[in-house]
């Protein structure tokens, strides 16, 4: 199958880049044009005799060419190729950054046959805006599942791999490390910009990731931080959330005293904590890499 992707992949460990890696392994042919220097006319001309155009627009970025992004759309349509997106990122109830919640259903890269998301729980107010939503959950890429090696100056009790500047609507993550420093002060770290095979090494080295995401406690969502942090072999504690699979330790959403306390029992408690870690690692490689995703959307799509 010829799969016409526009996305980012000027590196190798952005989600476009894993998408095009795991549809290349499954023997689909991938014509990747890079968002911000492709054009609408060279998207619209690889679309020829492709069966599926996927679109991922990272907001702030262009298309330039003779005709705008509505109208590549309408051609890409009148060609009869269906279009589709999958995203990571949480819309719903976010607009004070980048008002992405006012965009749903009316730009351009929304108006795709199928919208894959992460978001659960929110299937309603996608196709009142006029959405194909699909619940598709995060995952990681096949390649990335592996136990890396142990680094001497990355060994800590508890980490925290991700960004501490946050949406405002959501207080809880600046709450949360702060309270971790203050109470573990230097063994707990903060760690961030490792990607793919550093990142594995990371979850190697420290003994208790601390899993989180916006607006945790509501049902059917999680960030890929989860099946990332498992499916490359470390141990996490993430919010407990309905509708999730993956067999990790939990602790209560947005409570931090509840965080502390299973951060407490995991570190007195060495064997069981390996024992979650191996059986979450296996689990993603199972059922949660970026192979079992793409091949759920060409079921949806009926394109399998």
């Amino acid at each position: 199958m010829k799969i016409v992707f526009l996305g980012n992949f000027s590196v190798p460990f952005s989600t476009e880049s894993h998408h095009r890696c795991t549809w290349e392994k499954l023997g689909h042919q991938v014509v990747a044009l890079q968002e911000n220097r492709a054009t609408t006319d060279e998207v619209v001309n690889a679309c020829h005799g492709a069966q599926l155009c996927q679109l991922t627009h990272t907001h702030g970025w262009s298309t330039p060419g003779s005709f705008s992004c509505e109208e590549m759309m309408r051609r890409i349509k009148d060609l009869g190729v269906p279009t589709m997106s999958y995203h990571l990122d949480y819309y719903h109830g976010l607009s004070t950054w980048d008002k992405r919640a006012d965009r749903v259903g009316q730009a351009w890269d929304w108006k795709t046959d199928y919208w894959f998301s992460t978001d659960g729980a929110h299937d309603d107010w996608f196709k009142d805006r006029g959405v194909n939503h699909h619940w598709l959950p995060p995952g990681v890429v096949e390649y990335g599942v592996y136990e890396g090696t142990p680094q001497p100056g990355l060994v800590v009790d508890v980490g925290f791999a991700g960004s501490t500047s946050y949406h405002p609507e959501y207080p809880f993550r600046g709450i949360m490390v702060a309270t971790l420093q203050k109470h573990y002060g230097p063994r707990f770290r903060l760690f961030q910009g490792y990607r793919e095979q550093s990142l594995n090494n990371l979850y190697a080295s420290v003994k208790i990731l601390v899993g989180d995401h916006v607006f945790a406690g509501v049902p059917k969502y999680w960030s890929d931080r989860l099946p990332e942090t498992c499916g490359r072999g470390g141990f996490i504690l993430y919010p407990k959330t309905e509708g999730l699979c993956i067999p990790t330790a939990t602790y209560a959403p947005q409570n931090v005293d509840d965080l502390i306390a299973k951060i407490d029992y995991y570190l007195a408690h060495e064997a069981e904590r390996e024992e979650i870690r191996k059986r979450c690692f296996e689990y993603v490689k199972a059922h949660d890499t970026y192979t079992h995703r793409l091949q759920e959307v060409l079921q949806v799509m009926e394109l399998a």
